[in-house]
């Protein structure tokens, strides 16, 4: 199975991996696709450190759900899958920017002599080729594990129905609660209306938020993404302890 070259390409397959975790009911499995992402979002030599310590963190999380049991499993994964989820976050917002990285390339160089320099440069391409490698092996294996491994039972009608539910009570048919059990009510901003469903699961708030986002202007426990994809929607779903409030107006 051929590995996304490009960075389009690998931004693609992280948010396809990013909206997997949430629906992960297997440790083993939570930590292989949380690794993936992480291999996909710290691919450079200069992110080794960053990669190492939120490994651990990972680790660290997956290792509490050794206890699991068959009563707690689900609550137990849900909470795993947003503290690695949180950890994807961390990694986002920690990793070195393209001008920062160039700015630190250029201060070793011209701390070292010409040779020191090349010699460096031979051990840095090395480590880039080696870490470049394990990546692919890593989201390479992944690729096949979500090809051939059973997924989690759908669960798009659900979220379906809340989408139609909300669009619904912008029209003025309000039910009191949506298809989760949540409250659903209906407000006005000018001549808009605005809907709110409250406690609706982080998986579904990813699926039905993913679909209304296109349809008018989505808010995802208080925050109005300026540049929605299924990445950052998921990310808004899972930031709450619990259940997700989700906000939505006709454009």
């Amino acid at each position: 199975m051929p590995i996304p070259a490009s960075a389009e390409e690998q931004e693609a397959l992280l948010q396809a991996i990013i909206q997997k975790i949430p629906s992960v009911e297997d440790p083993d499995r939570l930590r292989e696709v949380t690794l993936a992402a992480l291999a996909l979002l710290l691919r450079r030599p200069t992110d080794r450190d960053l990669r190492a310590e939120l490994t651990r963190r990972i680790d660290t999380i997956i290792a509490g759900l050794s206890r699991i049991t068959p009563q707690s499993r689900h609550a137990e994964m849900r909470d795993a899958a947003r503290h690695c989820l949180h950890v994807l976050r961390t990694a986002r917002e920690r990793r070195l920017s393209r001008a920062a990285e160039a700015a630190l390339a250029a201060k070793r160089a011209s701390a070292r002599s010409m040779a020191a320099t090349n010699s460096h440069h031979r051990a840095q391409a090395g480590y880039a080729v080696a870490i470049a490698g394990g990546i692919t092996v890593m989201v390479g294996g992944l690729l096949w594990i979500m090809a051939l491994r059973p997924a989690a039972p759908p669960i798009a009608a659900e979220p379906a129905r809340l989408v139609e539910q909300i669009l619904a009570a912008a029209q003025g048919e309000v039910p009191p609660t949506h298809i989760f059990g949540g409250a659903l009510r209906r407000t006005t901003r000018g001549d808009l209306p605005v809907v709110v469903a409250e406690a609706v699961p982080p998986r579904s708030c990813a699926a039905a938020g993913w679909a209304l986002v296109r349809k008018g202007v989505l808010t995802i426990n208080g925050v109005t993404p300026s540049r929605p994809s299924a990445a950052r929607i998921t990310d808004l779903c899972s930031r709450s302890d619990g259940d997700a409030t989700i906000q939505w107006m006709p454009k």
